[in-house]
């Protein structure tokens, strides 16, 4: 059995890397006439079976080759486990593909395979030199890169990650998922203007997108451009804004002063996810600026029984629970402690504690509260400062 020439194997490999079927058949048929019996032409053969639809009958010819004596036969495996990589089998996947590169099966296609196998795995640091060789033998594999990515986001090495997802998109710019990759590890990296960019660049391929949309107004808001975020807020058309949209237009509109704008928001999230505890609590800080506190109440009361996961809710209605006309510091009381047995670190529940113990003339359950604000990282140095002046006395 004598072996194929290198150069008509070449020209088959070059027509595979062009993803031209034409050719492929073209010289698959010529070197199947002179070398039926080369296993790297029946490798080539299973490869184009894969590539019109029917990875299964191309797997079934790879394992036979495998297992066969010749020059071609690491070869087979490796591709034969690439094809059990696609198909979701990584264990399998990474034991044929070992085999077959220690064996001199060193192909793209498999170390892509071996790659995305790890990576799915759970093995990032073996995964990256596998993508690594892969995205240089393959410089046009979008999805070569998008795994690459995603290894070095698991990395946590946000900069390479970003270019990673950008050759992706330089490949193939409506790769899923691909954009919002980039403006994630460039935001990660701390460059947000780059992840705006990127937002802005995504948007013109994908025009009208919610994800990115969305990934917009979290970008603008990080950089301080509420405005911004207002605008990509209010591009996402109305019948398609969830109660998430609603909240952050709602809490936009009270970051710029206009709390009537802010309650019909808030009502609309409410509206639209009744059993989402932010839009409740955001109705309650608009009636709150609209000096409405008694409706307020009602709203917080509202947010803390769908859930109140932060306790911000309790935090104000046990303020406006000490601030009613009349005061009512016990049931301020009862209201924070709850919230504090779920947020034990919340700096807002734990200074209106001690002003609830202050009122009802507990010193001492004052002070203990006082002390519990000036030793919380989280609190603000206003709240560190009446905390001090109350155990000052």
């Amino acid at each position: 059995m004598s072996n194929a020439p290198q150069d008509a194997l070449d020209e088959l490999e070059r027509a595979f890397d062009d993803a031209d079927l034409d050719a492929i058949q073209a010289s698959l048929k010529s070197l199947e006439a002179s070398h039926p019996d080369d296993i790297l032409v029946q490798v080539g053969r299973a490869r184009l079976t894969a590539a019109q639809g029917d990875p299964e009958g191309a797997q079934e010819t790879l394992a036979k080759l495998a297992n066969q004596k010749g020059r071609g036969a690491p070869v087979a495996r490796a591709y034969y486990g690439a094809l059990l990589s696609a198909a979701g089998e990584h264990k399998k996947a990474v034991s044929q593909i070992q085999t077959a590169l220690q064996d001199g099966g060193d192909v793209p296609a498999a170390r892509h395979g071996i790659g995305v196998s790890l990576l799915t795995q759970g093995d990032y640091k073996a995964a990256l030199p596998h993508l690594q060789k892969a995205a240089e033998a393959m410089p046009g594999s979008a999805i070569t890169f998008y795994y690459l990515g995603q290894g070095f986001e698991l990395a946590r090495d946000f900069a390479r990650a970003g270019l990673a997802y950008a050759n992706c998109i330089k490949n193939e710019p409506t790769f899923p998922d691909a954009f919002e990759s980039l403006v994630r590890s460039n935001a990660l990296a701390g460059d947000l203007e780059a992840a705006a960019r990127a937002v802005d660049e995504g948007l013109k391929h994908r025009p009208g997108d919610l994800a990115l949309l969305r990934l917009r107004v979290t970008v603008r808001g990080d950089l301080g451009d509420l405005a911004g975020a207002e605008t990509a807020l209010l591009d996402i058309p109305p019948d398609q804004r969830n109660a998430e949209d609603l909240c952050n237009l709602a809490l936009l509109a009270l970051q710029r002063g206009a709390p009537a704008d802010a309650e019909g928001h808030a009502r609309a999230a409410v509206n639209s996810d009744t059993a989402y505890w932010r839009g409740h609590h955001l109705l309650g800080a608009a009636l709150e600026g609209l000096g409405k506190p008694g409706d307020a109440r009602a709203a917080y009361d509202a947010a803390i029984q769908a859930g109140d996961p932060g306790g911000e809710a309790s935090a104000r209605l046990g303020w406006l629970a000490l601030t009613a006309d009349p005061p009512d510091p016990p049931g301020a009381e009862k209201i924070l402690a709850a919230a504090l047995a779920r947020v034990p670190d919340h700096p807002a529940l734990q200074w209106h504690l001690a002003l609830a113990k202050k009122e009802q003339g507990d010193a001492a359950g004052a002070q203990q509260y006082a002390k519990m604000v000036l030793n919380n990282p989280h609190a603000a140095d206003a709240e560190r400062q009446e905390a001090q002046r109350l155990l000052n006395g």
